[in-house]
This record gives C-alpha cells, sequence and structure tokens, in this order.
C-alpha cells in the first residue's frame, strides 16, 4: 500500500509524480527542486529518472545505457550498504555517507533517500578549475560568468554574495539572467551548462 507524504498539493510540492496501481498520481518521495535524480528499485533498477541524471550517469560510468534501466555497479554495491542501513534503522537510511566520485573537472555526490516505500537518489556535481572565458562564450557578462563559476562549485546565494561582496538580491537576478540567457530552469540545468561548455573547449583545444 502506498504511503502519502505530508503534502497538501502534491501537484505544487512534487515534482516527481507517478501512477500508483489505482491510476492515482502518487507523490513518490519529497520535492527535488529541479535536482538530478532518479527513483530506483532495491536490486539498482531504474523505474524513473530525470534527462540530467541519465546524461550524469553515462558521463561518470560510460558503460551505463539508460535504456537498460540498470544502474553501474559502483552504486549497486553501495546501495547494498543503503539497505542494510535502512534497515537498522527501521526504514529510514539517514546516516549513510554519500557516494562520491571525483572525476576532473568535478566532482559527483549521490545520496541515498528512503521514505519506506520509495527509494530515490540525488545526484549532486560540483565543478572546479572552470576557465571563466568559456563560461563568457555562453553569452554571459563578465559578472554573470563569475557567477556561473562560483554556482557550479557547489557555493550558495549567499556564499556567492560574500565571495563577490555583493547583495544575495543581486546575485538572484544574475542567476534569473543567467538560466534566461543559458536557457534552462535551474542551477543544476546551468552548471550541466557550464561543463559541456569547458568539455567543448577542451576537445577543440590543440594538442601540445
Amino acid at each position: 500500500m502506498q504511503r502519502s507524504l505530508p503534502h497538501h498539493d502534491f501537484q505544487k510540492h512534487c515534482e516527481f509524480l507517478q501512477l500508483d496501481e489505482k491510476g492515482h498520481w502518487q507523490c513518490r518521495l519529497l520535492q527535488f527542486s529541479g535536482q538530478p535524480a532518479a527513483i530506483v528499485t532495491p536490486r539498482g533498477r531504474i523505474n524513473w529518472a530525470t534527462s540530467l541524471a541519465h546524461d550524469i550517469l553515462s558521463r561518470y560510468w560510460p558503460e551505463y545505457h539508460p535504456l537498460q534501466s540498470r544502474l553501474p555497479r559502483q552504486i549497486r554495491q553501495w546501495m547494498s550498504k543503503a539497505r542494510k542501513s535502512a534497515v537498522a534503522r527501521a526504514g529510514v537510511a539517514q546516516g549513510l555517507a554519500p557516494l562520491v566520485i571525483d572525476h576532473p573537472p568535478g566532482r559527483l555526490v549521490v545520496r541515498f533517500l528512503h521514505d519506506g516505500t520509495a527509494t530515490a537518489l540525488l545526484f549532486e556535481e560540483n565543478l572546479f578549475d572552470l576557465p571563466v572565458d568559456r563560461l563568457r562564450l555562453l553569452g554571459l557578462t563578465p559578472r554573470e560568468a563569475e557567477v556561473l563559476l562560483w554556482l557550479a562549485q557547489g557555493k550558495t546565494i549567499p556564499e556567492i554574495a560574500v565571495i563577490l561582496s555583493i547583495s544575495s538580491r543581486t546575485v538572484s537576478k544574475l542567476l534569473t539572467r543567467i538560466y534566461r540567457q543559458l536557457g534552462v530552469e535551474n542551477r543544476y540545468a546551468a552548471v550541466a551548462t557550464a561543463l559541456e561548455a569547458v568539455r567543448v573547449h577542451k576537445n577543440k583545444s590543440p594538442q601540445s
């Protein structure tokens, strides 16, 4: 039996909605606010995932293929530990350490979430050593490129404001302009676009 989550308006608060056995829309886990995520089975198969999650899995594990709907072996082994932790904590694996993968030019952090009914994986990618000039080629102003640079390194709006000595409100306005320029809706898609810009630059760079 499906267990409802504490949201009165599923359409408003939950990004991931799935039909249950009776054809009713259910909020499967919680709101992810555009974060790359996948709802998975205990045995490591994907029931549903965002396109950004598929992109990340393909980038970090080249053997991964979305049509197979099977998570990479490294994640499945990590999830096995997560299941044991969940059983020990009556269905909630709150204390499980995230899976961290270093893969220049960035780092991938995978988090395990379980509510007793559904299991989800959240993916967060932080980039470093990003050349600002590459970001400016995306059509950004120097200041917008700086904001995107720090955003890609996992900084929050208040943290970016302190680093650049501007207000949080100004950072928010700059982010709105960045998203509009890149044609994206959230920070995760913006970071993915930044990563693609760096990759294209590396592929076009002359061999030394």
